[in-house]
């Protein structure tokens, strides 16, 4: 029997009953048998020799970032940031806004990132709604932003990434969507597979995220400037909704190096 090398689009239903693609070959850069759940998909930016949404139409304007080695060692599937100036912009879209300034909605942002300072490195943020991001202990954080700037749910885990550039981790952040003063309960953290414990970090009398004219950064704070990611990202995805655990899991089996 003639054995062929092809990429195949497989979909599937996985443990929780949700839709999933199945990427083999490598054709995205991600590992072979990589399983993307389709359920929500918002948008995937796999890194492939450009920033393209490979999800949907939020296509990345890139600024200064190289193509480089992704989180599965295939060539160009990722982009290195200097940490001075580099970053990949989207549009605004409704789809990457969870929130109408009285009630938010749920969603969920994975990466891979493999860091290579101590400084804050901005992984995704959208001005004046929501900012996910290495902080400068290595451990992860995301702030909910409400109209009145002065009020911000936040969290960040206990669990820490590789600081030095040795090492890819793979982050997800989620939120249930809740809004008000308890927002930030509603916030989950995975690095490397494993759930982490957060610890809240709120200011003011949150209500609800606004749907502002801002697009996203990949890879740069809007809100203050001189903070820009320093190292290699790959594999950006958002989702509208929580990921599960299993999900989760399989995100992160099925793409580690």
């Amino acid at each position: 029997m003639k054995r062929l090398l092809i990429a195949v689009l497989l979909i599937s239903l996985n443990a929780d009953g949700a839709n999933v693609i199945s990427m083999r070959g490598r054709p995205s850069g991600a590992a072979a048998g990589y399983t993307y759940p389709t359920n929500g998909l918002i948008g995937r930016w796999p890194f492939s020799g450009n920033a393209n949404d490979a999800a949907g139409a939020n296509n990345g304007s890139v600024s200064g970032t190289a193509l480089t080695n992704g989180a599965s060692g295939t060539v160009l599937t990722a982009y290195w940031y200097d940490g001075v100036n580099d970053v990949i912009t989207l549009s605004d879209a409704d789809n990457l806004s969870f929130g109408n300034s009285s009630a938010d909605t749920a969603f969920s942002i994975a990466a891979w990132i493999r860091t290579e300072d101590e400084n804050v490195n901005p992984i995704i943020e959208k001005n004046l709604e929501y900012m996910f991001q290495v902080r400068t202990d290595g451990k992860i954080q995301i702030n909910l932003i409400d109209a009145n700037t002065a009020n911000v749910e936040g969290s960040y885990s206990t669990a820490t990434v590789t600081r030095d550039g040795s090492a890819w981790n793979h982050v997800v952040c989620m939120y249930d969507g809740r809004g008000g003063s308890t927002a930030s309960a509603g916030i989950v953290f995975y690095v490397d597979g494993v759930v982490s414990a957060a610890t809240a970090s709120d200011v003011g009398s949150y209500v609800a995220m606004e749907n502002s004219a801002n697009g996203p950064t990949i890879g740069r704070r809007q809100m203050y400037s001189s903070q820009y990611f320093k190292g290699r990202l790959d594999e950006l995805v958002i989702y509208g909704r929580v990921l599960t655990s299993n999900e989760v899991y399989q995100m992160w089996t099925g793409t580690k190096p």
